[in-house]
């Protein structure tokens, strides 16, 4: 039996597009929008950031018959959540500017939110947040091929991963002229679940006091994905709130939907020991863990918008392309990070 404290660095969650943008509105045009002179941009386009992850790892098992060559095991792996965001806000004139660029489906060119504008008397603010949640678990039947100064197994089993990951974008703005303040907040949300047989194989070699150990394993199965995506927005005075869609989520890509993929999930584990005593070693080793196929939040946004259907930013009715589009898309997803703990044998 193994327990294992993990630090983990998850590779960035994908934002393929500017998210959140400043300009100059001296300028004239729709300054905030992508390719306009002047707009430059503040958050997003090149991923998320989530930094540096802690969790644990257990394993446990027991070998069967006289040889001691034939054995079960069982391992499990959390990590904690991770979580990354971004905030900007003006001043109460309104400065520095800020916007939230999109495309816009109606006139065909690149358009874009407004959430504060000196010019026009706007001040608000625009917050981004996402999080993100892994842990598994495995079983495995062992056979010892080798045994002496080393040692050499093969695995066969199973094996189950869960990933959970949210994004939310929240922005207020203010009107002074009107006395208004409109909040518009759009989730995306997406749940993939592995489950898969898996085979596998473990080196080990003892000198002394000291151990070293290799494992690589690789399983094939299904990736269950779900995507589920909401929108609100609420603004005092005339309308009333919360109402249906927000800005990116709106009632043409809103709702929840599935589909099952085919994925492989390669891992390897390297760890170096030193025996305290007859039955105890501490260990610290690197572990490398990738998911082929899994859905992920920054992956559902379609930034091609169709105002007219929102009762905020509209007319509350679609009028045009339906657009934001739904979407489920898959990307890959890997960790890899360094492992240190305790290893007892009975």
């Amino acid at each position: 039996m193994d327990a294992a404290y993990l630090l983990w660095w998850v590779k960035d969650g994908p934002l393929r597009f500017p998210l959140v943008t400043t300009g100059n509105p001296a300028l004239g045009g729709l300054t905030g929008a992508l390719g306009q002179p002047g707009t430059a941009v503040l958050f997003g386009g090149n991923g998320l950031d989530y930094g540096a992850a802690s969790g644990f790892r257990v394993n446990t098992g027991v070998w069967f018959g006289e040889d001691r060559n034939r054995g079960l095991e069982f391992g499990a792996l959390f990590l904690t959540t991770q979580q990354t965001s971004f905030f900007a806000s003006t001043n109460a004139s309104g400065s520095p500017p800020l916007f939230i660029p999109a495309f816009n489906a109606v006139t065909g060119a690149e358009g874009r939110l407004v959430v504060g504008d000196p010019t026009l008397g706007l001040a608000g603010n625009v917050g981004v947040v996402s999080e993100s949640r892994l842990w598994g678990f495995e079983v495995n039947g062992s056979r010892r091929l080798a045994s002496g100064w080393g040692d050499c197994s093969l695995l066969a089993g199973f094996r189950y991963l869960s990933l959970d990951e949210e994004l939310t974008i929240t922005n207020s703005t203010a009107d002074p002229i009107l006395g208004q303040v409109t909040t518009v907040r759009d989730r995306f949300a997406t749940e993939n679940q592995f489950y898969g047989g898996q085979i596998g194989a473990r080196m080990g070699v003892e000198r002394g006091f000291w151990t070293a150990r290799l494992t690589a394993k690789m399983a094939f199965g299904w990736t269950h994905e779900v995507v589920d995506v909401a929108g609100s927005a609420a603004q005092s005075g005339s309308l009333a709130g919360p109402l249906p869609g927000g800005f990116f989520a709106q009632s043409t890509n809103t709702g929840r939907r599935s589909r099952d993929e085919f994925a492989f999930v390669p891992e390897v584990n390297f760890r170096a020991g030193c025996r305290l005593l007859q039955c105890l070693s501490a260990f610290a080793g690197y572990d490398f863990l990738y998911w082929s196929r899994v859905a992920r939040p920054g992956d559902q946004i379609d930034r091609v918008v169709n105002q007219t259907q929102s009762p905020v930013f509209g007319i509350g009715t679609l009028v045009g392309p339906a657009r934001p589009a739904p979407l489920i898309n898959s990307t890959g997803y890997f960790a890899h990070g360094f492992s240190f703990g305790l290893e007892l044998r009975y």
